[in-house]
């Protein structure tokens, strides 16, 4: 699969906030992820069964207008201009913050 599209300007959903994977026990215990959820973090378990965590903590380079005040200098992180990575973190983005993202992920013959 190649990543195909192209990043929409004044999107920034994909800088809106962090995403990552987290103890299983998370999920599992109601005190914890009741404690996260007042804290704005969102957490569900993937079909595969792993466990992530949203936290709506938007990047500090991210401008009012939804671009990146990195875009094009060297201080961009590289992730940045990679993302997404595959199709589920599109579909996760979707999931979590509303947004389509344009990019998409095809077969290359």
């Amino acid at each position: 699969m190649q990543r195909q599209g192209y990043c929409s300007p004044s999107c920034g959903a994909c800088c809106k906030g962090v995403t990552l994977n987290v103890n299983p026990q998370y999920a599992e215990q109601a005190d914890v992820k009741h404690w996260l959820e007042l804290h704005g973090a969102r957490i569900w378990k993937n079909r595969g069964g792993d466990v992530w965590v949203f936290l709506p903590i938007p990047c500090s380079e991210l401008q009012p207008d939804m671009s990146c005040g990195l875009y094009g200098k060297a201080e961009r992180p590289q992730l940045c201009s990679d993302w997404p990575f595959n199709q589920q973190e599109i579909t996760t983005l979707k999931d979590v913050t509303g947004a389509d993202c344009t990019f998409n992920f095809a077969e290359v013959e």
